[in-house]
């Protein structure tokens, strides 16, 4: 009987196919989210079939591997993407505020800037515009690309644009205080950056260490692990040290990633 459409592996993978679509459709990857997922569905389970065959426990830690490489490779391409984008966006607001000063319309000056600007920002400029072609309301394309984006310095840039237009103030002068402040905040994060990059880089490596071992000791003596699969109190062991592991990731990625 196959599942229902209400069935909780269903939900989840329906989300998590969304979450894909999304990263993919961003990142403008020459493929789609279903052949991503399917391929992760079918090294899960050509895993699942080795680890019986060969009754080797290493292949479900593999497992875990399939589902984590490419959603922490995906989100590293989305960083730098995003990124790069933040670089370039005090320099397209103080193109954006050139632009109104020879037009009073907000989407023709938009307009002008996708090709006085380089990618990556150029290539979201030219959705919103295409948005705003097929009738979108300008305000919204512009939300829209911020939802996409989803950084922080985005968001303040466009709420203050937004806002500044609708309560009828000096776009131009907005723009290039916004430009402003966006350099102040960029140098300020560059500098919690170059302060933490050696913490985090010991942090990864230690994040690292557990799975190392865990192969290490398999590789070297096959069937180290094999008394904590074969009763409650080892797999009350092995669950207490992966929510531990987890749990220290995430403490540890709190400390290191401070917000300013």
């Amino acid at each position: 009987m196959g599942l229902s459409p209400e069935s909780a592996l269903r939900q989840w993978h329906k989300r998590h196919l969304r979450r894909v679509d999304l990263d993919v459709r961003f990142l403008r990857l020459g493929t789609s989210a279903r052949v991503l997922v399917f391929l992760q569905l079918f090294a899960s389970v050509s895993c699942v079939l080795a680890a019986i065959v060969w009754e080797d426990v290493l292949f479900y830690a593999v497992i875990v591997l399939v589902w984590l490489l490419p959603k922490g490779y995906l989100a590293y391409l989305r960083a730098k993407r995003v990124g790069k984008f933040e670089e370039q966006l005090d320099g397209w607001l103080l193109t954006l505020a050139n632009m109104l000063k020879a037009t009073a319309s907000l989407a023709d000056a938009v307009r002008a800037t996708v090709d006085l600007v380089r990618p990556p920002i150029s290539e979201e400029l030219d959705v919103v515009v295409k948005e705003g072609d097929l009738g979108t309301p300008f305000d919204q394309a512009l939300r829209n690309m911020g939802d996409r984006i989803d950084s922080r310095l985005l968001s303040s840039a466009l709420t203050t644009l937004l806002v500044g237009r609708q309560t009828g103030g000096e776009l131009p002068k907005l723009l290039e205080e916004s430009a402003a402040v966006l350099r102040e905040m960029a140098r300020l994060e560059g500098m919690v950056r170059a302060q933490t990059s050696q913490a985090k880089a010991q942090a990864y490596v230690l994040a690292t260490i557990p799975a190392a071992f865990f192969i290490g000791f398999q590789l070297i003596s096959p069937g180290f692990f094999e008394p904590l699969l074969q009763s409650a109190t080892g797999y009350t062991i092995i669950g207490a040290a992966v929510f531990l592991w987890i749990g220290a990731l995430y403490v540890g990625r709190k400390i290191l990633n401070p917000d300013i």
